[in-house]
């Protein structure tokens, strides 16, 4: 298949499971600062077990932004924003609360490409040749094909995979959603990726395009696709909670203390801090 007469999309986020351990108020005013057209924000039901409360952020015509469920055991709250909406954005709030100081992590991050004028089964060709004869790495063994009046759907990697890519007809799905003038040759390549470990707190800073590193298998697919060196990403080791408390302090504290032992000395600074000084 020629990909240079392609008409090829840039990678955009289709999907952002996002944790973070910061307050209710906290995340809710990241997200209300950052995600273009937010009005306010309703009550909801959890969609996800061990959820005590949710949170839905709309827009002024009271379409759904994104979800914030809150209140599970393990410290957790989550952020999920699907579909068409700025998941960019939502992605981007979380960064803006990770640069503050609080913990928070990519547990899902959907990347889509869209393709027009290609051939379904060239480029679920494309897809399976490359999972099955990967440059680098085991290959993949579960596909899943499958047909219906809404166009034809090709599943590279099983459900529980850590990256499992979609193919599928996106123009005949949109015409039988009544989008009459979508066009026919419309093909959509989707990413899901689930990263573990390390990668959690690396992801948050991916590209949709670096999201496609996720495998080198997915990496090979969109450089013949998007002809660019998009590369298999290894992420950074992860930080302890300890060592993400005192990444905070350091930059919450930093010019404090500067100014403190400037004024002070330094001695009794650390006194202080280790509760050794003795008032006069």
């Amino acid at each position: 298949m020629d990909a240079a007469n392609l008409k090829v999309s840039d990678p955009h986020l289709d999907w952002a499971s996002l944790t973070v351990q910061a307050s209710t108020e906290c995340i809710v005013d990241a997200l209300r600062r950052k995600v273009r057209g937010a009005c306010r924000v309703k009550s909801s039901a959890p969609h996800n077990r061990g959820y005590a409360q949710a949170f839905e952020l709309l827009d002024v015509v009271d379409d759904s932004l994104c979800m914030l469920e809150v209140g599970a055991a393990h410290g957790w709250n989550l952020v999920t924003a699907t579909g068409t909406q700025p998941n960019a954005e939502v992605l981007e709030a979380v960064r803006l609360l990770a640069a503050r100081g609080a913990a928070a992590r990519a547990t899902r991050l959907d990347s889509a490409i869209d393709i027009f004028g290609g051939d379904f089964d060239q480029l679920a060709g494309l897809v399976e040749s490359a999972a099955k004869r990967p440059k680098n790495g085991a290959p993949v063994r579960s596909f899943e094909h499958w047909d219906s009046p809404t166009g034809r759907t090709l599943y590279v990697g099983s459900r529980a995979a850590a990256v499992r890519v979609r193919v599928y007809e996106k123009g005949l799905e949109q015409r039988s959603k009544g989008n009459a003038d979508a066009p026919l040759d419309w093909v959509r390549l989707e990413l899901q990726w689930r990263p573990a470990g390390a990668r959690r707190t690396a992801a948050l800073d991916f590209t949709p395009a670096e999201i496609w590193g996720a495998a080198t298998w997915t990496a090979d697919v969109a450089r013949q696709l998007l002809h660019d060196d998009v590369q298999h990403v290894e992420g950074s080791p992860e930080l302890t909670s300890f060592e993400q408390s005192y990444q905070w302090l350091c930059k919450s504290a930093a010019g404090v203390f500067q100014r403190a032992v400037a004024r002070y000395g330094l001695d009794v600074v650390l006194g202080d801090m280790l509760g050794d000084s003795v008032d006069a």
